[in-house]
């Protein structure tokens, strides 16, 4: 699969930068018997698979024996857990195989062979197909996006959407145009649907040691980051696909994460002592109020005030202004006015002021974890060079919406 890093070799020396996720050998963090257990679960999964449709592809049992063997399942999944991207959005001390759904389990597992098994990319990619299939095809996916349930569990809620998360992930790694396509206008719109019926576009966490347990506490942040997971993936195909956005900017009132040591916590125990010794955050932080904050011309660029303070935070709103971005680039098109981006490149030049004082202070292994967070600079750039020169966003005749060409076009243009 392509780095991401490699999208920008027209204008940056990438020999400068550090690797984009920090993958280790496989440890004993599963036994040898819930590997077991695990890669019987997922081989019956498979076989379950119903391919009587024409575009349905039966798997090949023989080869998913070879695939999804105990220690494969092991090192894939090491390779998924210490992935520093993911490490955002899954928390991996209290992943269990034995409790975890196994569609869930089947989507890390080839997520995570995606980063450490080359040699195993065309074995991946087919089974990537039926894993999709799998997911969004199930009644536990459309039960959310029909609102078929009327008190559907949170835990199951947050499986099933990190599944589908994954899943998406899974199909951009492979880069194949027609799944692209597929996730283009049927897969991530049900996504969406998935989240508007759920209200997931609002959701906040206010969950603190006292009030509710450590498990709680974990699904409903896990749901907020989630929330800005699939934020970040809509982001993703805006900028590498030049897809019009599908995430509404109106729709970005779910809370920025602001507390990292509380969800990386590997126990209740370290939770509660973090939370008792840690700096209490006021307020929750909304990324569309961000975001309004960021381009307002009513505000001192040295005011912090409620802005977040993670790495992460700040990307997500470095990804909300080049989603607003976009749209007026295409609006841009047929008005031809260069003040319609002012309001952006201010918001802009505050992140970039922001993102300079907090990157002065992180500690190098924080910066290590946040994976390609840590180059949004990078992201930034190609913003500015766009309020420059907005022609350069017009699609030529002959790109696809279904390849990343069009984007390395874009960024040789700049």
């Amino acid at each position: 699969t392509e780095t991401w890093e490699s999208l920008f070799n027209a204008f940056i020396n990438t020999a400068t930068l550090g690797p984009s996720c920090d993958i280790q050998p496989a440890t004993n963090r599963f036994s040898s018997d819930v590997l077991e257990r695990t890669s019987t679960r997922l081989l019956s999964l498979l076989a379950s698979f119903d391919s009587d449709t024409p575009d349905r592809v039966p798997p090949d049992l023989d080869t998913a024996k070879q695939l999804f063997t105990p220690r494969n399942i092991a090192n894939f999944l090491e390779a998924l857990l210490n992935n520093a991207f993911n490490a955002h959005f899954f928390h991996a001390a209290s992943f269990s195989p034995d409790t975890a759904s196994t569609r869930l389990i089947l989507t890390m597992v080839l997520l995570g062979g995606t980063y450490v098994a080359p040699h195993a990319a065309s074995d991946l990619a087919r089974y990537s197909e039926i894993a999709e299939s799998l997911v969004f095809d199930d009644s536990e996916f459309q039960d959310l996006v029909h609102a078929r349930d009327n008190s559907p569990d949170e835990r199951r809620i947050l499986e099933t959407l990190q599944a589908a998360l994954f899943a998406m992930y899974l199909q951009t790694n492979h880069d194949n145009p027609s799944s692209i396509r597929r996730l283009r206008v049927q897969r991530f719109p049900a996504m969406i649907a998935a989240i508007r019926t759920l209200k997931l576009t609002e959701i906040t966490n206010d969950l603190v040691p006292g009030r509710c347990s450590w498990e709680s506490y974990l699904v409903r942040e896990g749901l907020v980051r989630v929330m800005a997971g699939i934020h970040l993936f809509n982001y993703y195909c805006v900028m590498f696909y030049r897809h019009p956005t599908q995430l509404r900017v109106t729709e970005t009132a779910f809370a920025i994460p602001q507390r990292d040591d509380l969800f990386n916590a590997r126990d209740a125990t370290e939770w509660e002592r973090l939370y008792s010794v840690g700096v209490r955050t006021r307020d929750t932080i909304r990324l569309r109020t961000v975001l309004r904050d960021y381009m307002s011309a009513g505000r001192s660029d040295a005011d912090q005030g409620h802005y977040p303070k993670t790495l992460l935070g700040l990307f997500l709103v470095l990804s909300a202004l080049h989603c607003v971005l976009f749209e007026l680039l295409a609006l841009h098109a047929v008005m031809d006015d260069p003040r319609m981006f002012e309001p952006v490149e201010r918001g802009l030049d505050r992140w970039k002021l922001h993102w300079d004082l907090l990157c002065r202070d992180i500690e190098p292994a924080s910066a290590k974890r946040a994976g390609f967070i840590i180059h949004a600079v990078e992201y930034w750039w190609v913003a500015k060079a766009l309020i420059r020169r907005p022609s350069a966003a017009l699609v030529e005749e002959n790109e696809s919406p279904d390849t990343r060409n069009g984007f390395r076009r874009l960024v040789e243009r700049l």
